[in-house]
């Protein structure tokens, strides 16, 4: 026992015993810390393994939030029927309404509580208010209780659960881990890890949208979209209303004042037509700039769609997702070009993350001549097929007609043609700019030819050839 006293009373003993005890201590304070890092990483892989084994929920969630095009649209969250108005004065006499859960393309929202949307082909408005939800064009559907937060921050208050089966709608990506959402009258947070409930594009809103006359006078002239497009007694859409025109009206181009062409309606009598309901075989309203004489001096935005986090659609019998067609086809482009002499500028380079918002900023920081995003479509059904080329200003209409020539020409997939869309990436941008849907990759046949170089290498050649004569 002496012995043993002593041992503890030498210096060298008591310098180990200390350091034994504050190794003990550590440890002891770091395992929670790694017990939880790993318990979340077993939790994250449980949920990827979750989805990857899931072909439904796969396909529908990863297919659906890569399709968030920016589109807006206002969608009804209350229980009582919401009116659409003629124009914006709640004591005229609705043309219609819209139930819980029904929503509508929305065009622009007004800073004097009204929202412009589209009804039935025409021109309608709503008042914007606590029912009145205006978001993105995807909703999703909850698979067991999935748990809304107070905010996206970690150990957050749980503040509701979406039950079984309940619609909720999906507002902003927040991170990769994060959604807002809305439910019912609830905005919070859910954790996008989660594989408690899918996400999924409203297509049926994309199937109402208004088509447009595939031809055009050959004198400066403008077409409505719209069936009942408003002419204005000013360039305002606040003045009064003189009447309503059928969708495919041609109209003779005399001036323009602001975001409005000038009309004559007879006997000496104008008014105005916002830009934005008409598609015009002249250069557009929002710029004035001269294209460049020749493709050598014309700068080119391509933009591969998707990357990083964000797949693209994606099909159970390809391993090649969306983004990975977009950027071989991008770089594609790129070369043929950059042959021809235009300085060529990627939104991105390599699998990516880019947003929506910085890939417009990109075509309006370098003022681009042109700008075109690759993209490549899925659908519900696997019979959809074929190519589209979608514009949104009127200054793109030139380019988006003069693109899907060539590619009508030269590619074996049945086209579509060139249309209106109110895609976020168009709508944002300032200069010349369209979205090219390039085949179906749901469809086997489509993704057959998608997946080839030679089909790759074809909407390269066509692209470039269309420029060179969009720039002559």
């Amino acid at each position: 026992m002496d012995s043993l006293l002593h041992l503890f009373k030498k210096k060298n003993t008591q310098q180990f015993i200390a350091f034994i005890f504050i190794l003990l201590t550590l440890w002891l304070i770091a395992y929670p810390l790694v017990s939880e890092k790993t318990a979340s990483t077993n939790e994250n892989n449980s949920r990827q393994t979750v989805v990857e084994n899931s072909n439904t929920n796969s396909t529908t969630q990863t297919t659906s939030r890569v399709k968030n095009k920016i589109v807006q649209f206002a969608v009804n969250t209350g229980s009582s029927n919401v009116q659409v108005y003629q124009k914006m004065d709640s004591k005229s006499i609705p043309i219609g309404e819209i139930s819980q859960g029904q929503y509508l393309l929305s065009l622009h929202k007004l800073d004097n509580g009204w929202i412009q949307v589209q009804y039935n082909e025409q021109i309608g408005y709503v008042e914007e208010n606590d029912t009145i939800l205006l978001t993105t064009l995807m909703k999703g559907y909850a698979n067991g209780g999935l748990k809304i937060y107070q905010t996206a921050e970690k150990n957050t208050k749980e503040i509701g659960t979406i039950p079984d089966g309940e619609i909720f709608y999906l507002l902003e990506d927040v991170s990769d881990k994060t959604l807002k959402i809305r439910y019912k009258e609830t905005e919070g947070y859910v954790d996008s890890d989660s594989s408690n409930y899918t996400i999924e594009l409203i297509q049926e809103i994309l199937n109402k949208q208004a088509g447009l006359p595939t031809t055009i006078d050959s004198n400066k002239m403008f077409v409505t979209k719209l069936k009942e497009t408003p002419i204005y007694s000013q360039s305002s859409i606040t003045s009064d209303l003189i009447g309503t025109v059928d969708k495919g009206t041609q109209f003779v181009y005399e001036d323009r004042e602001g975001d409005f062409y000038k009309v004559s309606v007879g006997n000496g009598k104008y008014g105005y037509i916002p830009y934005w309901l008409v598609t015009a075989n002249f250069a557009g309203i929002e710029t004035d700039d001269a294209l460049p004489q020749g493709i050598k001096n014309a700068t080119i935005v391509i933009d591969p769609g998707h990357g990083g986090d964000d797949p693209g659609a994606v099909v159970n019998f390809s391993e090649k997702h969306e983004a990975d067609h977009t950027l071989s086809t991008a770089f594609l482009v790129k070369k043929e070009l950059e042959a021809l002499g235009a300085k060529v500028i990627l939104t991105r380079t390599d699998d990516s993350s880019v947003s929506l918002a910085d890939r417009a900023e990109i075509s309006n920081k370098n003022n681009a001549n042109a700008f075109i995003s690759i993209h490549f479509d899925s659908a519900e059904v696997d019979s959809a097929s074929g190519t589209t080329t979608y514009y949104y200003s009127d200054k793109s209409e030139n380019l988006s007609q003069t693109i899907n020539k060539y590619l009508s020409r030269n590619l074996p997939l049945k086209n579509q043609g060139s249309r209106f869309q109110n895609f976020m990436v168009l709508r944002d941008n300032a200069r010349p700019s369209i979205l090219l849907e390039l085949g179906y990759l749901n469809n086997q046949g489509d993704n057959k030819v998608i997946s080839s170089q030679e089909y790759q290498e074809n909407i390269a050649k066509s692209i470039a050839n269309a420029l060179k004569e969009y720039f002559q």
